[in-house]
Formats: C-alpha cells, structure tokens, sequence
C-alpha cells in the first residue's frame, strides 16, 4: 500500500439551491476550485437546514492504495467551524475518508487530517464538508486520486479549497 502525505483545505461550492455564495445549486456536488472571496466583495454565509449526514467511516482495508491530506477550511468558513464538523471524500458516490477537524486552540491550529482509500486513479474526488453550527452541507470537486502526488495549495503543505464564493 502506498502512503503519501498531503497537505489541503477546505474551500468550494455549497450544493444549496438557494445559496447566494456561488453554489452551483441543486446538490450534484459539481463545484469549481475558484480562489473565492478575492473580490473586495462581503462574503455572508447564511445557515441551512441540512441534518448532520450519516456518512460511515470506511475501511481502508479494502482499498490498495491510501493517500492522507491535511485540509485548511477556507477562512470564510473556519470561524464557523466546531468539533462536531465533518470532512467526507467521496468517489463514485462512495465514502473513500472521512474526518472530524483538529482544533489546537493552543497552538491556533484548525485543519483535517484525512485519509482516502482508492484502488489506482479511479476517479474524481469530491470533498463535502459539514458545518454544524450552520446547518449546511458544502461540496467541491477536488482532484484526481493519486496517492503519488501532493494536491498543494498557497500553504505549502496544506491545501485550502474555496467552498464558498
């Protein structure tokens, strides 16, 4: 099994009809990887009404091959964020890793450390983040699966996906 460290962040499109922060509306998880909130503009995040989802952790047993990130959340959404987030990978419609974030007050430390289970370059990932305290369900297409290539952001060893536009 090959283990690649690497480094992202949270940052995409909300799967909202209704969101007026540059979701693509209708759930189908098709975001864009844009730099959002570069505009001078006010970004305002509204809440939703989306229940906590019953994603299972998967087993990494049944994949061939791992690849972990650490994922920064876009700073529009990190002052939302609590314990009771949730990151979820998905491929094909599947749960290929799921995490809570790590928060170290202390050390002002806020990311996810996750790890993705595939079988080769299988397909899209999509990152699905839930925030708790807003009640919403945010996706973005993220990349391509391959545990031989650090996905890097502007933090080097952190990726920030833009969630929200």
């Amino acid at each position: 099994m090959i283990i690649a460290t690497l480094a992202l962040v949270a940052m995409g499109c909300s799967k909202s009809d209704d969101d007026d922060n540059g979701g693509n509306g209708g759930g189908n998880g098709n975001g864009n990887g844009g730099e959002g909130g570069n505009d001078n503009t006010t970004l305002v995040i509204t809440p939703g009404t989306d229940e906590r989802p019953a994603w299972e952790y998967p087993d990494y047993d049944n994949w061939e091959q791992t690849m972990s990130v650490r994922i920064l959340m876009q700073n529009e959404l990190e002052p939302y964020m609590t314990q009771n987030d949730l990151l979820c990978a998905t491929m094909n419609d599947e749960v290929r890793g799921l995490t809570p974030p790590t928060i170290e007050e202390e050390y002002n430390s806020r990311f996810f450390p996750l790890t993705i289970g595939a079988d080769g370059a299988e397909a899209r990932i999509f990152l699905h983040y839930y925030c708790d305290s807003l009640h919403r369900i945010f996706t973005i297409d993220w990349a391509d699966f391959n545990a031989n290539a650090i996905p890097m952001g502007d933090d080097s060893y952190f990726y920030r996906p833009t969630f929200v536009k």
